[in-house]
Parts: C-alpha cells; structure tokens; sequence
C-alpha cells in the first residue's frame, strides 16, 4: 500500500512539472510571433536563408515539444490526436522548407510557417486580444496571397520572352510589388498598377478577392465591436453618475424654514 502511495506521490509530482514546463513554454512561444514572422519575411525575400532555415528548425522542435507534452498530459490521448485543431498543431511543426527547395510550386509548403503564427496569434489570451486577432487575419492573408502569386508569376517570369511592346511577361517578381498586389486585392481596390497575366495567377486573384471579402466583413466586425464597447462603457459611467446623484440626494436632506407672520408678537409666541 506504501509502496503504491509512493508511486502515485512521484506520478503527480512529475505531472506538476510537466505542466509547469508546459505553461512557460507556451508562454515562450507566444513571445516567439515576432521572430516567426520576421524568419518568414527573411524567406519571402529570399534573405538571411541560413539564418532562417536554423531558426525554422528551432521553432519547429519548439512547438514539437509544447505538442508532445500536451499528449502526455492529456487524460484521452486518442481524443487529442483526432482533433482537428491538435492535427494542425502537429503539422505546423514539421520543418517543409529545406526539402523542397528544388521545386518551385513546392516552396508554398513555407506557407506552414504562416499557419504556426497564425495559430500562436488565435490562441494568446491577454491584452489587445481582439486586435491581434485582427492584425493576423489581415495580416496572414495578404502574406498568403503576396507568397503565392510571388511563386506562381515569378516562375512564368524566369522563361517569358516579351512581345514587340515588351510587354506580356509577368508584372510581379518582387516581394514587395506582390505585397502591394495582395493588399489592394484584398481591399477591392485594385489599382491596376500590377496584376497577374498568368492563368495560375488569375486563379489565384479570384481565390484572394473571395477571401478579401470575408476578411473585410471580420475587420468590419471589430470596428463594430469596439464602437458597441465605447458606448457600453458610456452608459456604465451614465448609471454610475445617475447612482451617485441619487445617494447625494438622499443625505442632503433641505430643511424647511419656520413660516413667520406679520405681527411680531405672534412671531415670538411661536418661537417660546
């Protein structure tokens, strides 16, 4: 009996560990969006590739080990495994980006990295929550679409030959001209200054537009809420000034002054 109490002592006190590690490292890794995203930025561009591919490595045992760990505590493994959101962990965590450098259209499974920040930015809970939601959905979406139309029309853009006019190769071969694509795309605006004259860039407009859509209709949403909040919070004071005006009411309490008459004789009978 001794023996098993011991055994079940140690069991919780390992566990306790676990999650103590657990937590931090979550934490650790929600300190981590910013260097995710710059290590994506360093990829999108084509800089810093040594640089990006070792912390891409990092990241990735990183989230391997928060994952693993949230296995072994889990009282139903098979349930964790199965869910779809834990699923997707999982994948976020497998280095793609050094194994398919030598294929172009391959290269879009560094797109997995922009799905791990995604998922660290929907899961933190804190302060400015709701905005850093926000800035993740605009954010990841317009990087998407910068990415993928950077692929797609860059790779046309390696074999073209211009027409007479010079024109008909691809517009978009820079990341930044593409992120500028993505962006006014996303908004509907569509300045014309560049766009995708590929059949595979087209699609890829078509898919980003529809996107646009729903990602304006989320950014609208926020901006709905956080006026609803200013005016909740206006009434909030609105009661709390009507409360402390009827408590000041209630303890200033107006005495009514003696009615005096005329005749000073009457006046003092009432005072005696």
């Amino acid at each position: 009996m001794n023996f098993d109490t011991e055994i079940k002592d140690r069991t919780e006190e390992g566990t306790s560990v676990l999650r103590f590690f657990k937590k931090w490292l979550g934490l650790l890794n929600d300190l981590l969006l910013v260097p995710m995203f710059t290590s994506l930025i360093t990829d999108a561009t084509n800089s810093g590739q040594s640089l990006s591919e070792s912390s891409n490595y990092f990241f990735c045992a990183l989230f391997f080990t928060e994952w693993l760990l949230g296995l072994l505590l889990t009282s139903d493994r098979m349930k964790y495994m199965k869910s779809p959101a834990r699923v997707m962990d999982l994948v976020s965590t497998i280095p793609v980006s050094g194994y398919f450098q030598g294929f172009r259209l391959f290269r879009l499974t560094r797109l997995v990295k922009l799905f791990r920040v995604v998922l660290r930015m929907k899961r933190y809970r804190g302060p400015g929550e709701r905005l850093l939601r926000t800035i993740g959905v605009v954010g990841a979406t317009s990087f998407a679409g910068a990415y993928t139309i950077l692929i797609v029309e860059g790779g046309a853009a390696a074999t073209c030959i211009p027409d007479a006019d010079g024109g008909g190769c691809p517009m978009i071969t820079e990341f930044g001209d593409a992120l500028w694509w993505s962006i006014v795309t996303i908004s509907t605006v569509g300045y014309g200054d560049s766009y995708p004259v590929t059949v595979g860039g087209r699609i890829v407009a078509v898919l980003l537009i529809l996107i646009g859509v729903g990602v304006f209709g989320y950014i609208a949403g926020f901006m709905a809420n956080l006026l609803e909040i200013d005016e909740e919070e206006e009434d909030t004071q609105m009661t709390r000034i009507e409360k402390k005006l009827d408590l000041l009411a209630e303890h200033m309490k107006i005495e009514e002054w003696p009615e005096y008459s005329s005749d000073p004789c009457v006046d003092s009978v009432q005072e005696n």
